[in-house]
């Protein structure tokens, strides 16, 4: 495992330096598949606080099947809400052992509420609009808009535009379905 730490630990050196960012201390992750690998973050990566985000299950399987879409792939709910489903029952099952450095928040609460939980866990604050001028536009050029996973929201900041989108994107049996599925997630985190 020690050698991995340190892949890690210079592979995140790496990363900072291409992006001219040395000295930063957040790190972005943004794909639910991580959540399959929360035993080993604290194995793999340097000292660390860990803030777990939670989305609506609704809103995350529209997102992919907006995806599926895009690829020109056909949409399989019952297969894609099985591999979804295990993401959550990790995240559960991680969070029976997990340790105080870990903070656990609801995407929506947020988006749409106060950052004190989240301010208060990172002992510092946490600023909702980082700067006017667009940080991100050099980096998103590298993004192909053709690419399946591309998101008109792709580094940009956080928005409520993403909160219940499935409504708009779902079929009112594909919500049905998801609600059945996902019940115990949804009475969990109150969605």
């Amino acid at each position: 495992m020690n050698s991995y730490k340190e892949n890690v630990i210079r592979m995140l050196a790496l990363v900072a330096k291409i992006n001219k960012k040395q000295g930063d201390e957040t790190l972005i992750l943004k794909d639910p598949e991580l959540s399959l690998y929360l035993d080993d973050v604290k194995a793999l990566f340097p000292e660390h606080k860990l803030i777990l985000l939670i989305r609506d299950p609704r809103d995350v399987l529209a997102s992919m099947k907006n995806v599926m879409a895009r690829k020109q792939a056909a949409w399989n709910l019952e297969y894609t809400s099985t591999q979804v489903f295990l993401y959550y029952a990790k995240i559960e099952e991680y969070q029976k052992c997990m340790s105080k450095d870990t903070l656990l928040v609801r995407y929506e609460d947020l988006i749409t509420k106060d950052l004190g939980e989240v301010q208060k866990f990172l002992q510092k604050s946490v600023q909702e609009n980082v700067s006017k001028r667009d940080i991100a536009a050099p980096i998103r050029k590298n993004f192909s808009s053709r690419d399946p996973f591309f998101s008109e929201f792709y580094l940009q900041q956080t928005t409520k535009d993403l909160i219940g989108r499935y409504k708009k994107t779902l079929l009112e049996s594909e919500i049905s379905y998801i609600e059945e599925v996902y019940s115990g997630v949804i009475d969990r985190w109150d969605y």
